[in-house]
């Protein structure tokens, strides 16, 4: 979920070493106060997997370099694989990052691998905000009021980015 103006979302993400996922997010900027109404907006991160299962140490070096962003796998959905190879339907993700005792950014992404228009989508969309609210992640994000699900139908474009 993003803020209600913004559009088409992606994130795409390779294990690149045993240690090491390089994700290029892209998004259509809501604008007008970052980047043009429109504007594709694309950025490489880096997650450096830890010796926690779950838990990731993210990098933005372009944006933000040397910050740390702690990066929580809070929930997953059901399992894709019968082999425990940790693919599963959907996952949401918390992030928090303190700087000088205070709290300086706060991330909850809801990842899917369906996009919404497919009834795996919505199945995974209900099940991610069933969760989301057991587990108060809405509390941190200001409640669901400012935030919408992005509608992925049109989207192929951002996907080839």
């Amino acid at each position: 979920m993003l803020p209600a103006s913004s559009g088409c979302t992606t994130s795409n993400r390779t294990h690149t070493s045993e240690k090491l996922v390089e994700e290029t997010f892209s998004t259509v900027c809501p604008g007008p106060h970052v980047f043009p109404k429109g504007q594709v907006y694309s950025e490489d991160l880096q997650e450096g997997l830890t010796n926690h299962p779950g838990i990731f140490e993210g990098t933005w070096e372009s944006k933000f370099p040397g910050m740390v962003f702690p990066n929580y796998i809070v929930a997953v959905g059901a399992p894709l694989d019968s082999e425990g190879n940790g693919v599963y339907s959907w996952s949401i993700e918390f992030q928090c990052v303190e700087e000088h005792n205070a709290i300086s950014f706060i991330g909850v992404n809801f990842y899917s691998r369906y996009p919404r228009e497919d009834p795996r989508g919505a199945t995974a969309e209900k099940e991610m905000q069933t969760a989301a609210a057991k587990l108060g992640v809405f509390e941190y994000t200001g409640g669901r009021e400012g935030m919408a699900t992005v509608v992925h139908a049109g989207c192929d474009d951002l996907n080839n980015i």
